[in-house]
């Protein structure tokens, strides 16, 4: 009884004050350590009136087990089935190996790798290289084009600025048919008038 009194009182010392003489009753052979009292807590815990187990609350891992789940099996769904399917191929296809090219003959540009499933996907998967190369080409003539040009701003607004020179460069051309036809016009309408009496 003696003992269960104090371990009442070790866990809740604000409701007796004696934590200091239940801890020499056990302080007999041990280290100062245990001399300490224990944390406060509230009287809940002291007060609970059932058995020492506790409902321990926790965070729910529904997510987390239902994303272990499907991250299984989309692994099992796609990683075994594709390492089964590299393995047949080396087991039953085998690497490529270097022959002589023969005359007349023109490799196409998949033939170069060594692995079948490498040729596969460059024949099917991946464009020309041919036409990967002239696409950059013709993207860095633009950066070129576009480098001139900028180039060319950067002159003329420095010229402007150190001669004083007027904005002529920013002139646009036009279709002067418009202009032509509106000044056909109206001398047409000028020669008329001087005929009309008023």
């Amino acid at each position: 009884m003696l003992l269960a009194v104090c371990k009442f009182v070790r866990i809740s010392p604000r409701i007796c004050g004696t934590v200091v003489q239940c801890n020499s009753l056990h302080s007999a052979g041990r280290s100062p350590k245990f001399l300490m009292p224990l944390p406060l807590r509230s009287y809940a815990d002291a007060f609970r009136y059932s058995s020492t187990k506790m409902m321990i609350t926790k965070p729910s891992e529904f997510l987390n087990k239902k994303f272990i789940d499907a991250a299984h099996f989309f692994v099992m769904l796609g990683v075994v089935p594709c390492l089964i399917l590299v393995f047949c191929v080396n087991l039953f296809v085998g690497p490529a190996e270097l022959t002589d090219i023969p005359e007349g003959y023109e490799p196409r540009f998949w033939e170069y790798h060594k692995h079948p499933i490498s040729r596969f996907i460059a024949r099917h998967f991946s464009p020309h290289p041919q036409m990967i190369y002239e696409s950059t080409l013709g993207h860095l003539d633009d950066m070129r084009e576009q480098k001139e040009l900028i180039q060319e701003e950067r002159w003329f607004r420095e010229s402007q600025r150190t001669h004083g020179d007027y904005r002529g460069w920013y002139f646009i051309p036009a279709n002067p048919a418009g202009v032509n036809r509106g000044r056909q016009e109206l001398e047409l309408d000028q020669e008329m008038g001087e005929l009309i009496s008023r």
